[in-house]
């Protein structure tokens, strides 16, 4: 997870420092990067999934329990974003 998290923080900042100001400049190296930057973040989640998988297992959660989990997660994130937007 952590070498997944570090990849796709690399390959952000790499992307901040070349990406160009207009679409219309977009270069080879910058969409060969976004394309980069897109499996990391792939990879990331899919990190993320086996780590939670994991956790419920060594829990011993339901299906049902792992989506109430799930979902009371995504509610507060939701909550979060609307608080530092205000």
């Amino acid at each position: 997870m952590a070498k997944s998290v570090e990849e796709r923080v690399g390959l952000e900042e790499e992307y901040g420092r070349l990406k160009s100001r207009s679409k219309a400049n977009r270069g080879v190296l910058e969409y060969e990067l976004e394309q980069k930057l897109e499996e990391a973040r792939r990879r990331e989640l899919e990190a993320q999934k086996e780590l939670d998988e994991a956790v419920y297992d060594i829990l011993g959660l339901s299906k049902v329990e792992r989506k109430q989990v799930e979902d009371g997660l995504k509610k507060l994130q939701e909550m979060r974003r609307q608080r530092t937007r205000a």
